[in-house]
């Protein structure tokens, strides 16, 4: 995945790096993040799917509920990605 689409997606939804944060702490179930960031568990339970689409949180489930957790480097893979070259050919692919 491209590192600018995830930027977008994250820059998109304040909301989803809160929550993208709060797993950096432990894993946690929709229904604890959401009322941890005062949103509704669907709401919560939306951005995990997005998070977990991306690449940066992994879920586990733990009889019929499910906890998710942050991705340790999937952050940081995602820094270096952004940080590599700047004269990556590669990186002129998008641009076409």
């Amino acid at each position: 995945m491209f590192a600018s689409h995830i930027l977008h997606q994250m820059a998109s939804s304040p909301a989803r790096s809160r929550v993208l944060r709060l797993l950096f702490e432990g894993p946690q179930s929709p229904g604890t993040i959401a009322a941890a960031l005062n949103i509704a568990p669907g709401t919560a339970s939306n951005h995990l799917a997005a998070l977990h689409g991306l690449g940066l949180v992994t879920a586990e489930a733990c009889g019929r509920r499910r906890f998710y957790s942050a991705v340790p480097n999937g952050a940081q893979a995602l820094l270096e990605e952004i940080r590599g070259p700047a004269n990556d050919p590669a990186a002129d692919l998008d641009r076409r």
